[in-house]
């Protein structure tokens, strides 16, 4: 039993922080004065 609670519990754990964890791939630009495009993260983990 104590096997089963463990392993529900971690899919439980992951399916509410998949979510959250996607938004850390989000990708913005921006443009610094030499003109070169720069990759910031917009995600917070």
């Amino acid at each position: 039993m104590t096997k089963r609670a463990c392993v529900f519990s971690l899919i439980t754990l992951f399916m509410v922080f998949t979510p959250f964890a996607a938004h850390a791939d989000d990708w913005g630009k921006i443009t610094i004065p030499a003109g070169k495009p720069v990759k910031i993260g917009l995600g917070a983990m």
